[in-house]
């Protein structure tokens, strides 16, 4: 493995991109889809535990082998505050994020998953239900941190790991979440205001923060808002908007808000329950719509299954009395079976298994003695580093210590496997430009992507498979001009050797809709611009003396370099582009065109 991931893609002016980058569980289908994204026609051996990757499935599983790792005690860490994953210092591997009493702090991970304490700030009154959530609030490329407690709600600008206090509101606030919910490129966030900070902690009155730019927030409280004890963010309706989930403890409910598609929120359902301690948005039956996950103080599990329209769900139990997992409720695939488990957490941590044909097995970790937080992640190292396993581990927070469980249930995995797409339909004939990836390959894999087209379905399907494509970015011209696309991925350990196990996270393809010609193409193809990993430099060739210029983005869209028109001659030339971790844009404009390079760099 290098330590570094090339150029995902390239574009044309005027071309299209379809991207994928998230694929449903299941076993496939048996008649061929036509909505290329999520769904597929048929796989193998694949797995989805990790979001918005596909790896292999584990040959064998120990449920009882886990190991649990200590990373802070402290007298002060309260069962209530909140510690969360975040590759702060952007070394490739998670670090942890977390507040208790007036401490605000970062572990770094060193090797083997042990965590220096470094303080972040120790100038705010956070309390025994301090939150944090981390997130890129500035779009830099970095990991910034939101905290909100007992002295009000704040946000933390991460500067290569030195980090600026900067104060949104005063007053009593919880359950803090970043996202942009208006779709507009400012992140925005969603926060509780505490009824009453000194007896009533978390349970209080929803308010969104919308981010006019430059990081100023504007304030409007939820509308028909219950007092809520956990606030969650999931688009439920799958219109491309984040809506709010929330439940409460004293109201007894559960409630899903639906964004209208401009940061506003209409209640739209309501379930009548006991009082409530977790609850967490997870597509716990794998049909492509965001279902809830909820736990009761009394120790009841159940999951509300959503109809797709995030309008109506149908109730589920998944388990009753079990007081000791009051809390909790986050669903995530803990075994890599493809179905979602359930976490819980109280006066023990533990998990409930989704078996086949339905209903959950209860799976006891270990005792804890007042754990009001659980969350599962993956804390190795991530899909583009040395990848040891795809399991999801258990983070928690106790009283006086925050913990978690490592998830070491895979013996192994298949040396074999494949997933063959749903299939793309442009509803044109269109001329096909190119085809790549983003995957994460260790030695002793052979990894094969291949492609197919035709004019009608029966053509697609009657189609033989290309020979292996090589390289991410290859060329599609030979491929005839027509209506419908499709991809195959090929896994293979043939020696049953490999160290760790492959990851796919990114699938795409370049088109023209209205292409003039294959000759047109061709003549594209001689400006072309790429990334040099060893020399970190941008290699362009012009057939023409031109002004050339570049303006360099951050995957969000924020500019961080500009460099002005210039004159260059014909031929080979080379940009500079020694650029810390982080994924970039780079747009090339000479006199005959634009051609615009995405770079992935980790270091």
């Amino acid at each position: 493995m290098t330590n570094a991931i090339i150029l995902l893609l390239l574009w044309y002016l005027g071309a299209t991109i379809e991207t994928q980058t998230n694929w449903h569980s299941g076993p496939g289908e048996s008649v061929s889809l036509v909505t290329w994204g999520n769904d597929f026609d048929t796989c193998s051996n694949i797995v989805y535990s990790l979001p918005n990757q596909i790896s292999l499935k584990p040959h064998g599983i120990d449920t009882n082998n886990w190991k649990l790792y200590t990373v802070d005690t402290n007298a002060l860490i309260g069962g209530h505050n909140v510690i969360m994953p975040s590759d702060v210092d952007l070394d490739g591997d998670y670090d942890l994020v977390a507040v208790f009493s007036d401490f605000v702090v970062w572990y770094e991970q060193q090797d083997s998953f042990n965590f220096i304490r470094h303080i972040i700030d120790t100038t705010l009154t956070i309390g025994s239900h301090g939150t944090i959530w981390p997130y890129d609030l500035d779009r830099d490329g970095d990991s910034d941190i939101v905290v909100s407690g007992d002295e009000g709600l704040f946000w933390f600008d991460n500067n290569s790991t030195v980090f600026t206090q900067h104060k949104i509101t005063s007053g009593g606030w919880y359950f803090a979440r970043a996202a942009d919910i208006e779709n507009d490129g400012d992140i925005d966030i969603v926060a509780q205001k505490g009824s009453n900070i000194s007896t009533n902690k978390w349970e209080g009155t929803v308010y969104v923060f919308k981010n006019g730019g430059s990081m100023n927030f504007t304030s409007t409280k939820l509308a028909k808002a219950d007092t809520t004890w956990r606030t969650n963010l999931a688009d439920f309706n799958n219109d491309g908007f984040l809506d709010i989930q929330t439940s409460a403890y004293n109201a007894k409910n559960v409630r899903v808000y639906l964004n209208d598609g401009t940061g506003n929120f209409n209640l739209v359902y309501r379930y009548n329950s006991v009082k409530l301690d977790g609850s967490w948005p997870s597509d716990i039956n794998a049909d492509g719509f965001m279902d809830i996950g909820v736990s009761a103080q009394s120790g009841d599990f159940f999951w509300l299954e959503n109809d797709g329209t995030g309008n109506n769900f149908t109730y589920h139990p998944v388990t009753s009395g079990i007081s000791k997992y009051g809390d909790g409720g986050m669903a995530v695939d803990i075994d890599m079976s493809d179905k979602v488990d359930i976490i819980g957490g109280y006066h023990a941590i533990g998990w409930f298994e989704q078996v086949s044909g339905g209903g959950f097995m209860e799976h006891f970790l270990g005792n804890a003695e007042d754990c009001h937080w659980v969350y599962g992640c993956n804390l190795g190292n991530g899909p583009c580093g040395e990848v040891s396993d795809i399991a999801m581990d258990i983070l928690y927070t106790d009283k006086g210590k925050f913990a978690f469980w490592k998830n070491l249930m895979a013996k192994g995995y298949e040396d074999h496997a494949w997933i063959e797409s749903s299939i793309l339909d442009v509803s044109k004939a269109v001329l096909w430009l190119r085809f790549g990836w983003h995957d994460c390959v260790p030695e002793g894999y052979t990894m094969m992507y291949r492609v197919r087209c035709g004019l009608t379905i029966p053509d697609i399907e009657a189609s033989g498979w290309s020979a292996p494509m090589k390289y991410s970015g290859d060329s599609l011209i030979s491929l005839p001009q027509t209506r419908y696309f499709q991809y195959r991925i090929e896994v293979d350990d043939s020696l049953g050797n490999a160290g760790g196990v492959a990851i796919v996270d990114t699938i795409w393809v370049e088109y023209e809709e209205h292409p003039a010609g294959i000759k047109e193409a061709e003549q594209k193809k001689a400006l072309s611009c790429s990334y040099n990993i060893a020399r970190k430099e941008i290699a362009y060739t012009l057939t023409k003396e031109s002004n050339v210029s570049f303006r360099i983005y951050d995957i969000t869209g924020r500019v961080v370099s500009v460099i002005n028109a210039e004159n260059k001659k014909a031929g080979n030339h080379t940009l500079e582009f020694n650029f810390p971790t982080g994924i970039y844009l780079v747009k090339l404009v000479c006199n005959s065109g634009t051609v615009t390079t995405k770079c992935v760099v980790m270091k």
